[in-house]
């Protein structure tokens, strides 16, 4: 489970730094950790939402 969450997290840590390289350019964008948190937050949201089938 460890592994899990370690794999998630970098994940994580790679959506934002392109989302940072790509839109910070150009907007006013959260810093780091804001971004951390709402995609773990996200991420569990997903993980735990009915499935609409």
């Amino acid at each position: 489970i460890e592994d899990m969450d370690n794999e998630k997290r970098e994940l994580n840590e790679a959506h934002i730094a392109g989302l940072h390289h790509f839109y910070s350019k150009h907007l006013d964008f959260p810093d780091h950790q804001a971004l951390l948190t709402l995609f773990s937050q996200v991420n569990t949201e997903v993980l735990t939402a009915d499935p609409l089938l």
